[in-house]
């Protein structure tokens, strides 16, 4: 297994997901290759080309199109630190991170229901919907931004704008201080963190670092999404709460008692519960 540090940590540094080719290298480092299929050209010239010696504020390299087809990154330091680089058009243009062909299979190995990223405000998408037994069912939402303020102002949209918890999924933890876990904690929010769970297996296949599970019988349902997935349960096979209990042979006070997490989690009663849940219902209803 290999970490891929530098491939997480280049997403997040570089702004907006699109940059000249040089950039996302530079950033990515030697993980580069993997990411570089899923970089498409766009028609915006790029305005700078990264220094091999970065040294101060005339750094880096200025990109110069001399409108014949030919592109030259120049040094702009007055003593000429750097060489002129020749670059090609396809060099000299920004470069955006196709999302759906790079992250299909990081959902996957994340335990997700893939979607087709919908983009629902700056570097926030939403990527599908988690099949993991900790927060099944939960629409999952990938954010990347390159400051704090950015990836807080994002977190707070989501709190507003989704109803219920979700998952949260970032390219690293950097952006996680005290101030932002303690507003997802507040709301059951999951939140995975790239760099910690996706490696790269011996085969070259992105893989979770832990076993994922998306259909444990044993796995308990968080306190804070009880009601809401009760609820989709009797709207979706059309039956009382009542009837519910019935069919997991507790008494709905005890039905009740588990969607305020006063069942014991280990108990007979919350286990039948949690299978009714997961797997519908099995019995004929009256």
């Amino acid at each position: 297994m290999r970490k891929l540090t530098r491939l997480w940590q280049g997403l997040e540094r570089v702004s907006g997901l699109a940059a000249i080719p040089a950039y996302w290298e530079h950033f990515c480092g030697t993980e580069f290759p993997l990411i570089q299929p899923h970089l498409r050209p766009t028609n915006d010239l790029g305005s700078s080309y990264p220094c091999p010696h970065p040294r101060d504020y005339d750094c880096p390299r200025g990109i110069v199109d001399y409108g014949d087809g030919s592109f030259v990154a120049i040094c702009r330091h007055p003593h000429r630190l750097c060489n002129d680089k020749v670059l090609s058009a396809s060099d000299a243009l920004v470069h955006d991170l196709d999302l759906a062909s790079f992250f299909q299979s990081v959902a996957q190995a994340l335990g997700l229901r893939w979607q087709q990223p919908a983009l629902r405000f700056p570097g926030v998408w939403a990527i599908g919907v988690s099949a993991r037994a900790n927060t099944r069912s939960q629409p999952a939402f990938l954010q990347v931004q390159s400051r704090r303020s950015a990836f807080l102002q994002g977190v707070r949209r989501l709190l507003v704008e989704i109803d219920g918890p979700f998952l949260l999924v970032a390219p690293t933890e950097q952006f996680r201080d005290v101030a932002i876990q303690e507003m997802i904690q507040r709301r059951g929010i999951g939140f995975i963190s790239l760099e910690d769970q996706i490696v790269m297996d011996d085969a070259g296949r992105l893989v979770a670092l832990d076993p994922v599970s998306t259909d444990d019988e044993h796995s308990v349902t968080p306190p804070v999404d009880r009601e809401r997935v009760l609820n989709a349960f009797c709207q979706k096979y059309d039956i009382p709460k009542t009837k519910a209990a019935d069919q997991a042979e507790v008494d709905p006070t005890d039905l009740y008692k588990w969607v305020r997490n006063e069942l014991p989690r280990n108990s007979k009663k919350s286990a039948r519960i949690e299978v009714l849940l997961r797997r519908g219902i099995v019995k004929p209803t009256r």
